[in-house]
């Protein structure tokens, strides 16, 4: 099925994918519907990530972009000036590259392209240039704040300048008045921690320089401080080899308290029970094509896949969904019984409440060779390990 708008507003396109995006996650790789604990997690371990990252550059290549746009133009003319500078800085990385080839620069492979790509890196890095303290902004509304706030706050600031030479003081339109994040002057309510080195558009890397990297090493450990991600790189914790999250839980358990241990090990058990139910998902699916042997290794082992306390998960995470919990607690005790056919009829009724007639089990596979909904949970880990190791090794 194709979806299509006539609008050439970039902030509805925006909204409009942020939408489509959110739909084509559940859709490609939640169909049972447990990414809000799965988030919740990655979240908790590797704060300000997103499994559409690539490298760490672009969380302060964002803002030096964000810092040097004209702000005097109309509100879709600035949106539109942003993704021409971010096209421009993607074939400048491209241009800089010995080697594209897994380079992480994004829309590198259309870069010459009117239609370049449908996600910019600042809507990929935006939350976690936020969380990670590269843009600050006082108060507790700083997670509801978008790129579009802050375009109309600059606008706003620039109106505020002109103003000022007419009236001699600055005050902020009492237009805005209904926006908390301009309320009380406005002023100063944003504040970059970094500022755009002199000529770094033509030198411009893909490899942070090792200021950079520094920076990002401090940023890291202020706002995300007792983070997985933050004492990997505190510890200088060697990662080379590891892969998903049981083993990164056994290499880090020496050096993290009590409590991110209790949550790595229950993040372990999720993982493997979630495999479990994909397992079978896909056994449903492909009448038994893929996940057979996969089934095979858990058979004897399901009373100790469904040893976790779930209730202690959602509460140590704050998810509240009833209809999540229930489902996980049925699918506990089919496994405890060790009733394939229960697991089956648990799995198909999650489906199909939460997709309806979209429900792959409910139609014949169109694709029987082809595994759905992923397999172990890695929570984001291959993500920050990527990050992690551009910190680590920045270019000299």
């Amino acid at each position: 099925m194709k979806i299509g708008w006539i609008d050439f507003s970039p902030t509805d396109r925006r909204r409009v994918l942020d939408v489509l995006s959110m739909n084509a996650e559940k859709g490609a790789t939640d169909e049972l519907g447990i990414g809000s604990i799965r988030d919740a997690f990655a979240n908790y371990f590797f704060p300000g990530t997103s499994t559409i990252q690539t490298r760490a550059k672009y969380f302060l290549l964002v803002p030096y972009i964000l810092q040097e746009l004209n702000y005097s133009n109309g509100f879709d003319d600035i949106e539109k000036d942003l993704y021409k500078r971010e096209q421009e800085c993607c074939r400048k990385l491209a241009e800089n590259s010995s080697d594209l080839s897994g380079s992480g620069i994004i829309g590198h492979t259309q870069k010459d392209s009117d239609e370049w790509v449908l996600r910019k890196p600042s809507d990929i890095y935006w939350h976690g240039i936020k969380r990670w303290g590269i843009l600050s902004l006082p108060g507790d509304n700083v997670e509801s704040v978008s790129i579009g706030d802050y375009i109309r706050f600059r606008q706003q600031m620039n109106e505020n300048g002109k103003k000022q030479k007419e009236a001699g003081k600055l005050r902020v339109s009492s237009d805005d008045a209904n926006d908390d994040m301009f309320q009380n002057g406005g002023h100063g309510r944003f504040s970059w921690a970094v500022s755009p080195p002199p000529n770094w558009f033509n030198d411009l890397d893909i490899e942070l320089t090792p200021g950079e990297a520094e920076c990002l090493r401090g940023h890291i450990s202020k706002f995300c401080n007792g983070s997985l991600l933050h004492t990997i790189l505190e510890k200088d914790i060697a990662i080379d080899g590891i892969d998903n999250i049981i083993a990164l839980a056994d290499k880090v358990s020496e050096y993290v308290d009590d409590y991110t241990r209790g949550m790595l090990e229950l993040a372990c058990k999720f993982s493997e029970f979630v495999y479990v139910a994909r397992i079978c998902y896909n056994r449903i699916r492909t009448k038994n094509n893929l996940g057979a042997n996969e089934w095979n290794c858990y058979d004897g082992k399901l009373t100790d896949v469904a040893n976790f306390d779930v209730d202690k998960i959602m509460r140590r995470l704050n998810v509240s969904n009833p209809k999540l919990r229930k489902f996980i607690w049925d699918l506990q005790e089919a496994y405890r019984n060790k009733d394939y056919n229960k697991i089956c009829e648990i799995i198909i009724a999650r489906e199909n409440e939460l997709k309806g007639e979209r429900a792959k089990l409910a139609h014949s596979a169109a694709n029987i060779g082809v595994w759905i909904g992923g397999r172990q949970l890695d929570y984001r880990w291959n993500t920050a390990k990527r990050l992690i190791n551009d910190i680590r090794n920045p270019k000299c």
